[in-house]
């Protein structure tokens, strides 16, 4: 009898409340998500590797290229650098000093390979 009841009354919750709760639950796994792709963004970080991988991808996304070309790959190289500049903004709210360890690798790796072509 118990569980007869336990149905009535959820039949009889309005549908006011049911949007609510189905709105509070699609937020929370929202922000959820959320905390769990800034976390593994954040020990991905860590990692040489990692950084490694995310650098490569940010440059293939023309971070730090030119945007303007005199043709139609103008509207691309846009969408592509905002892209970037999005994924940075994940990397710097996941874990800064980590970011800014990549941009001190990056340049130090810049620098080496500019003065060996300057060797050659």
């Amino acid at each position: 009898m118990g569980k007869d009841r336990e149905l009535v009354d959820l039949l009889s919750i309005s549908d006011e409340a049911l949007e609510m709760m189905a709105e509070e639950e699609f937020i929370d796994r929202d922000d959820l998500k959320a905390e769990r792709y800034t976390a593994a963004l954040g020990r991905l970080m860590n990692t040489k590797d990692g950084r490694t991988v995310i650098f490569h991808w940010l440059d293939m996304a023309k971070l730090n290229g030119k945007t303007f070309q005199p043709n139609s790959n103008i509207y691309k190289n846009a969408a592509l650098k905002d892209y970037a500049q999005d994924r940075v903004t994940e990397i710097c709210a996941a874990n800064p000093k980590a970011y800014l360890k990549l941009l001190l690798e990056c340049a130090k790796e810049e620098t080496t390979d500019a003065l060996d072509s300057e060797k050659d």
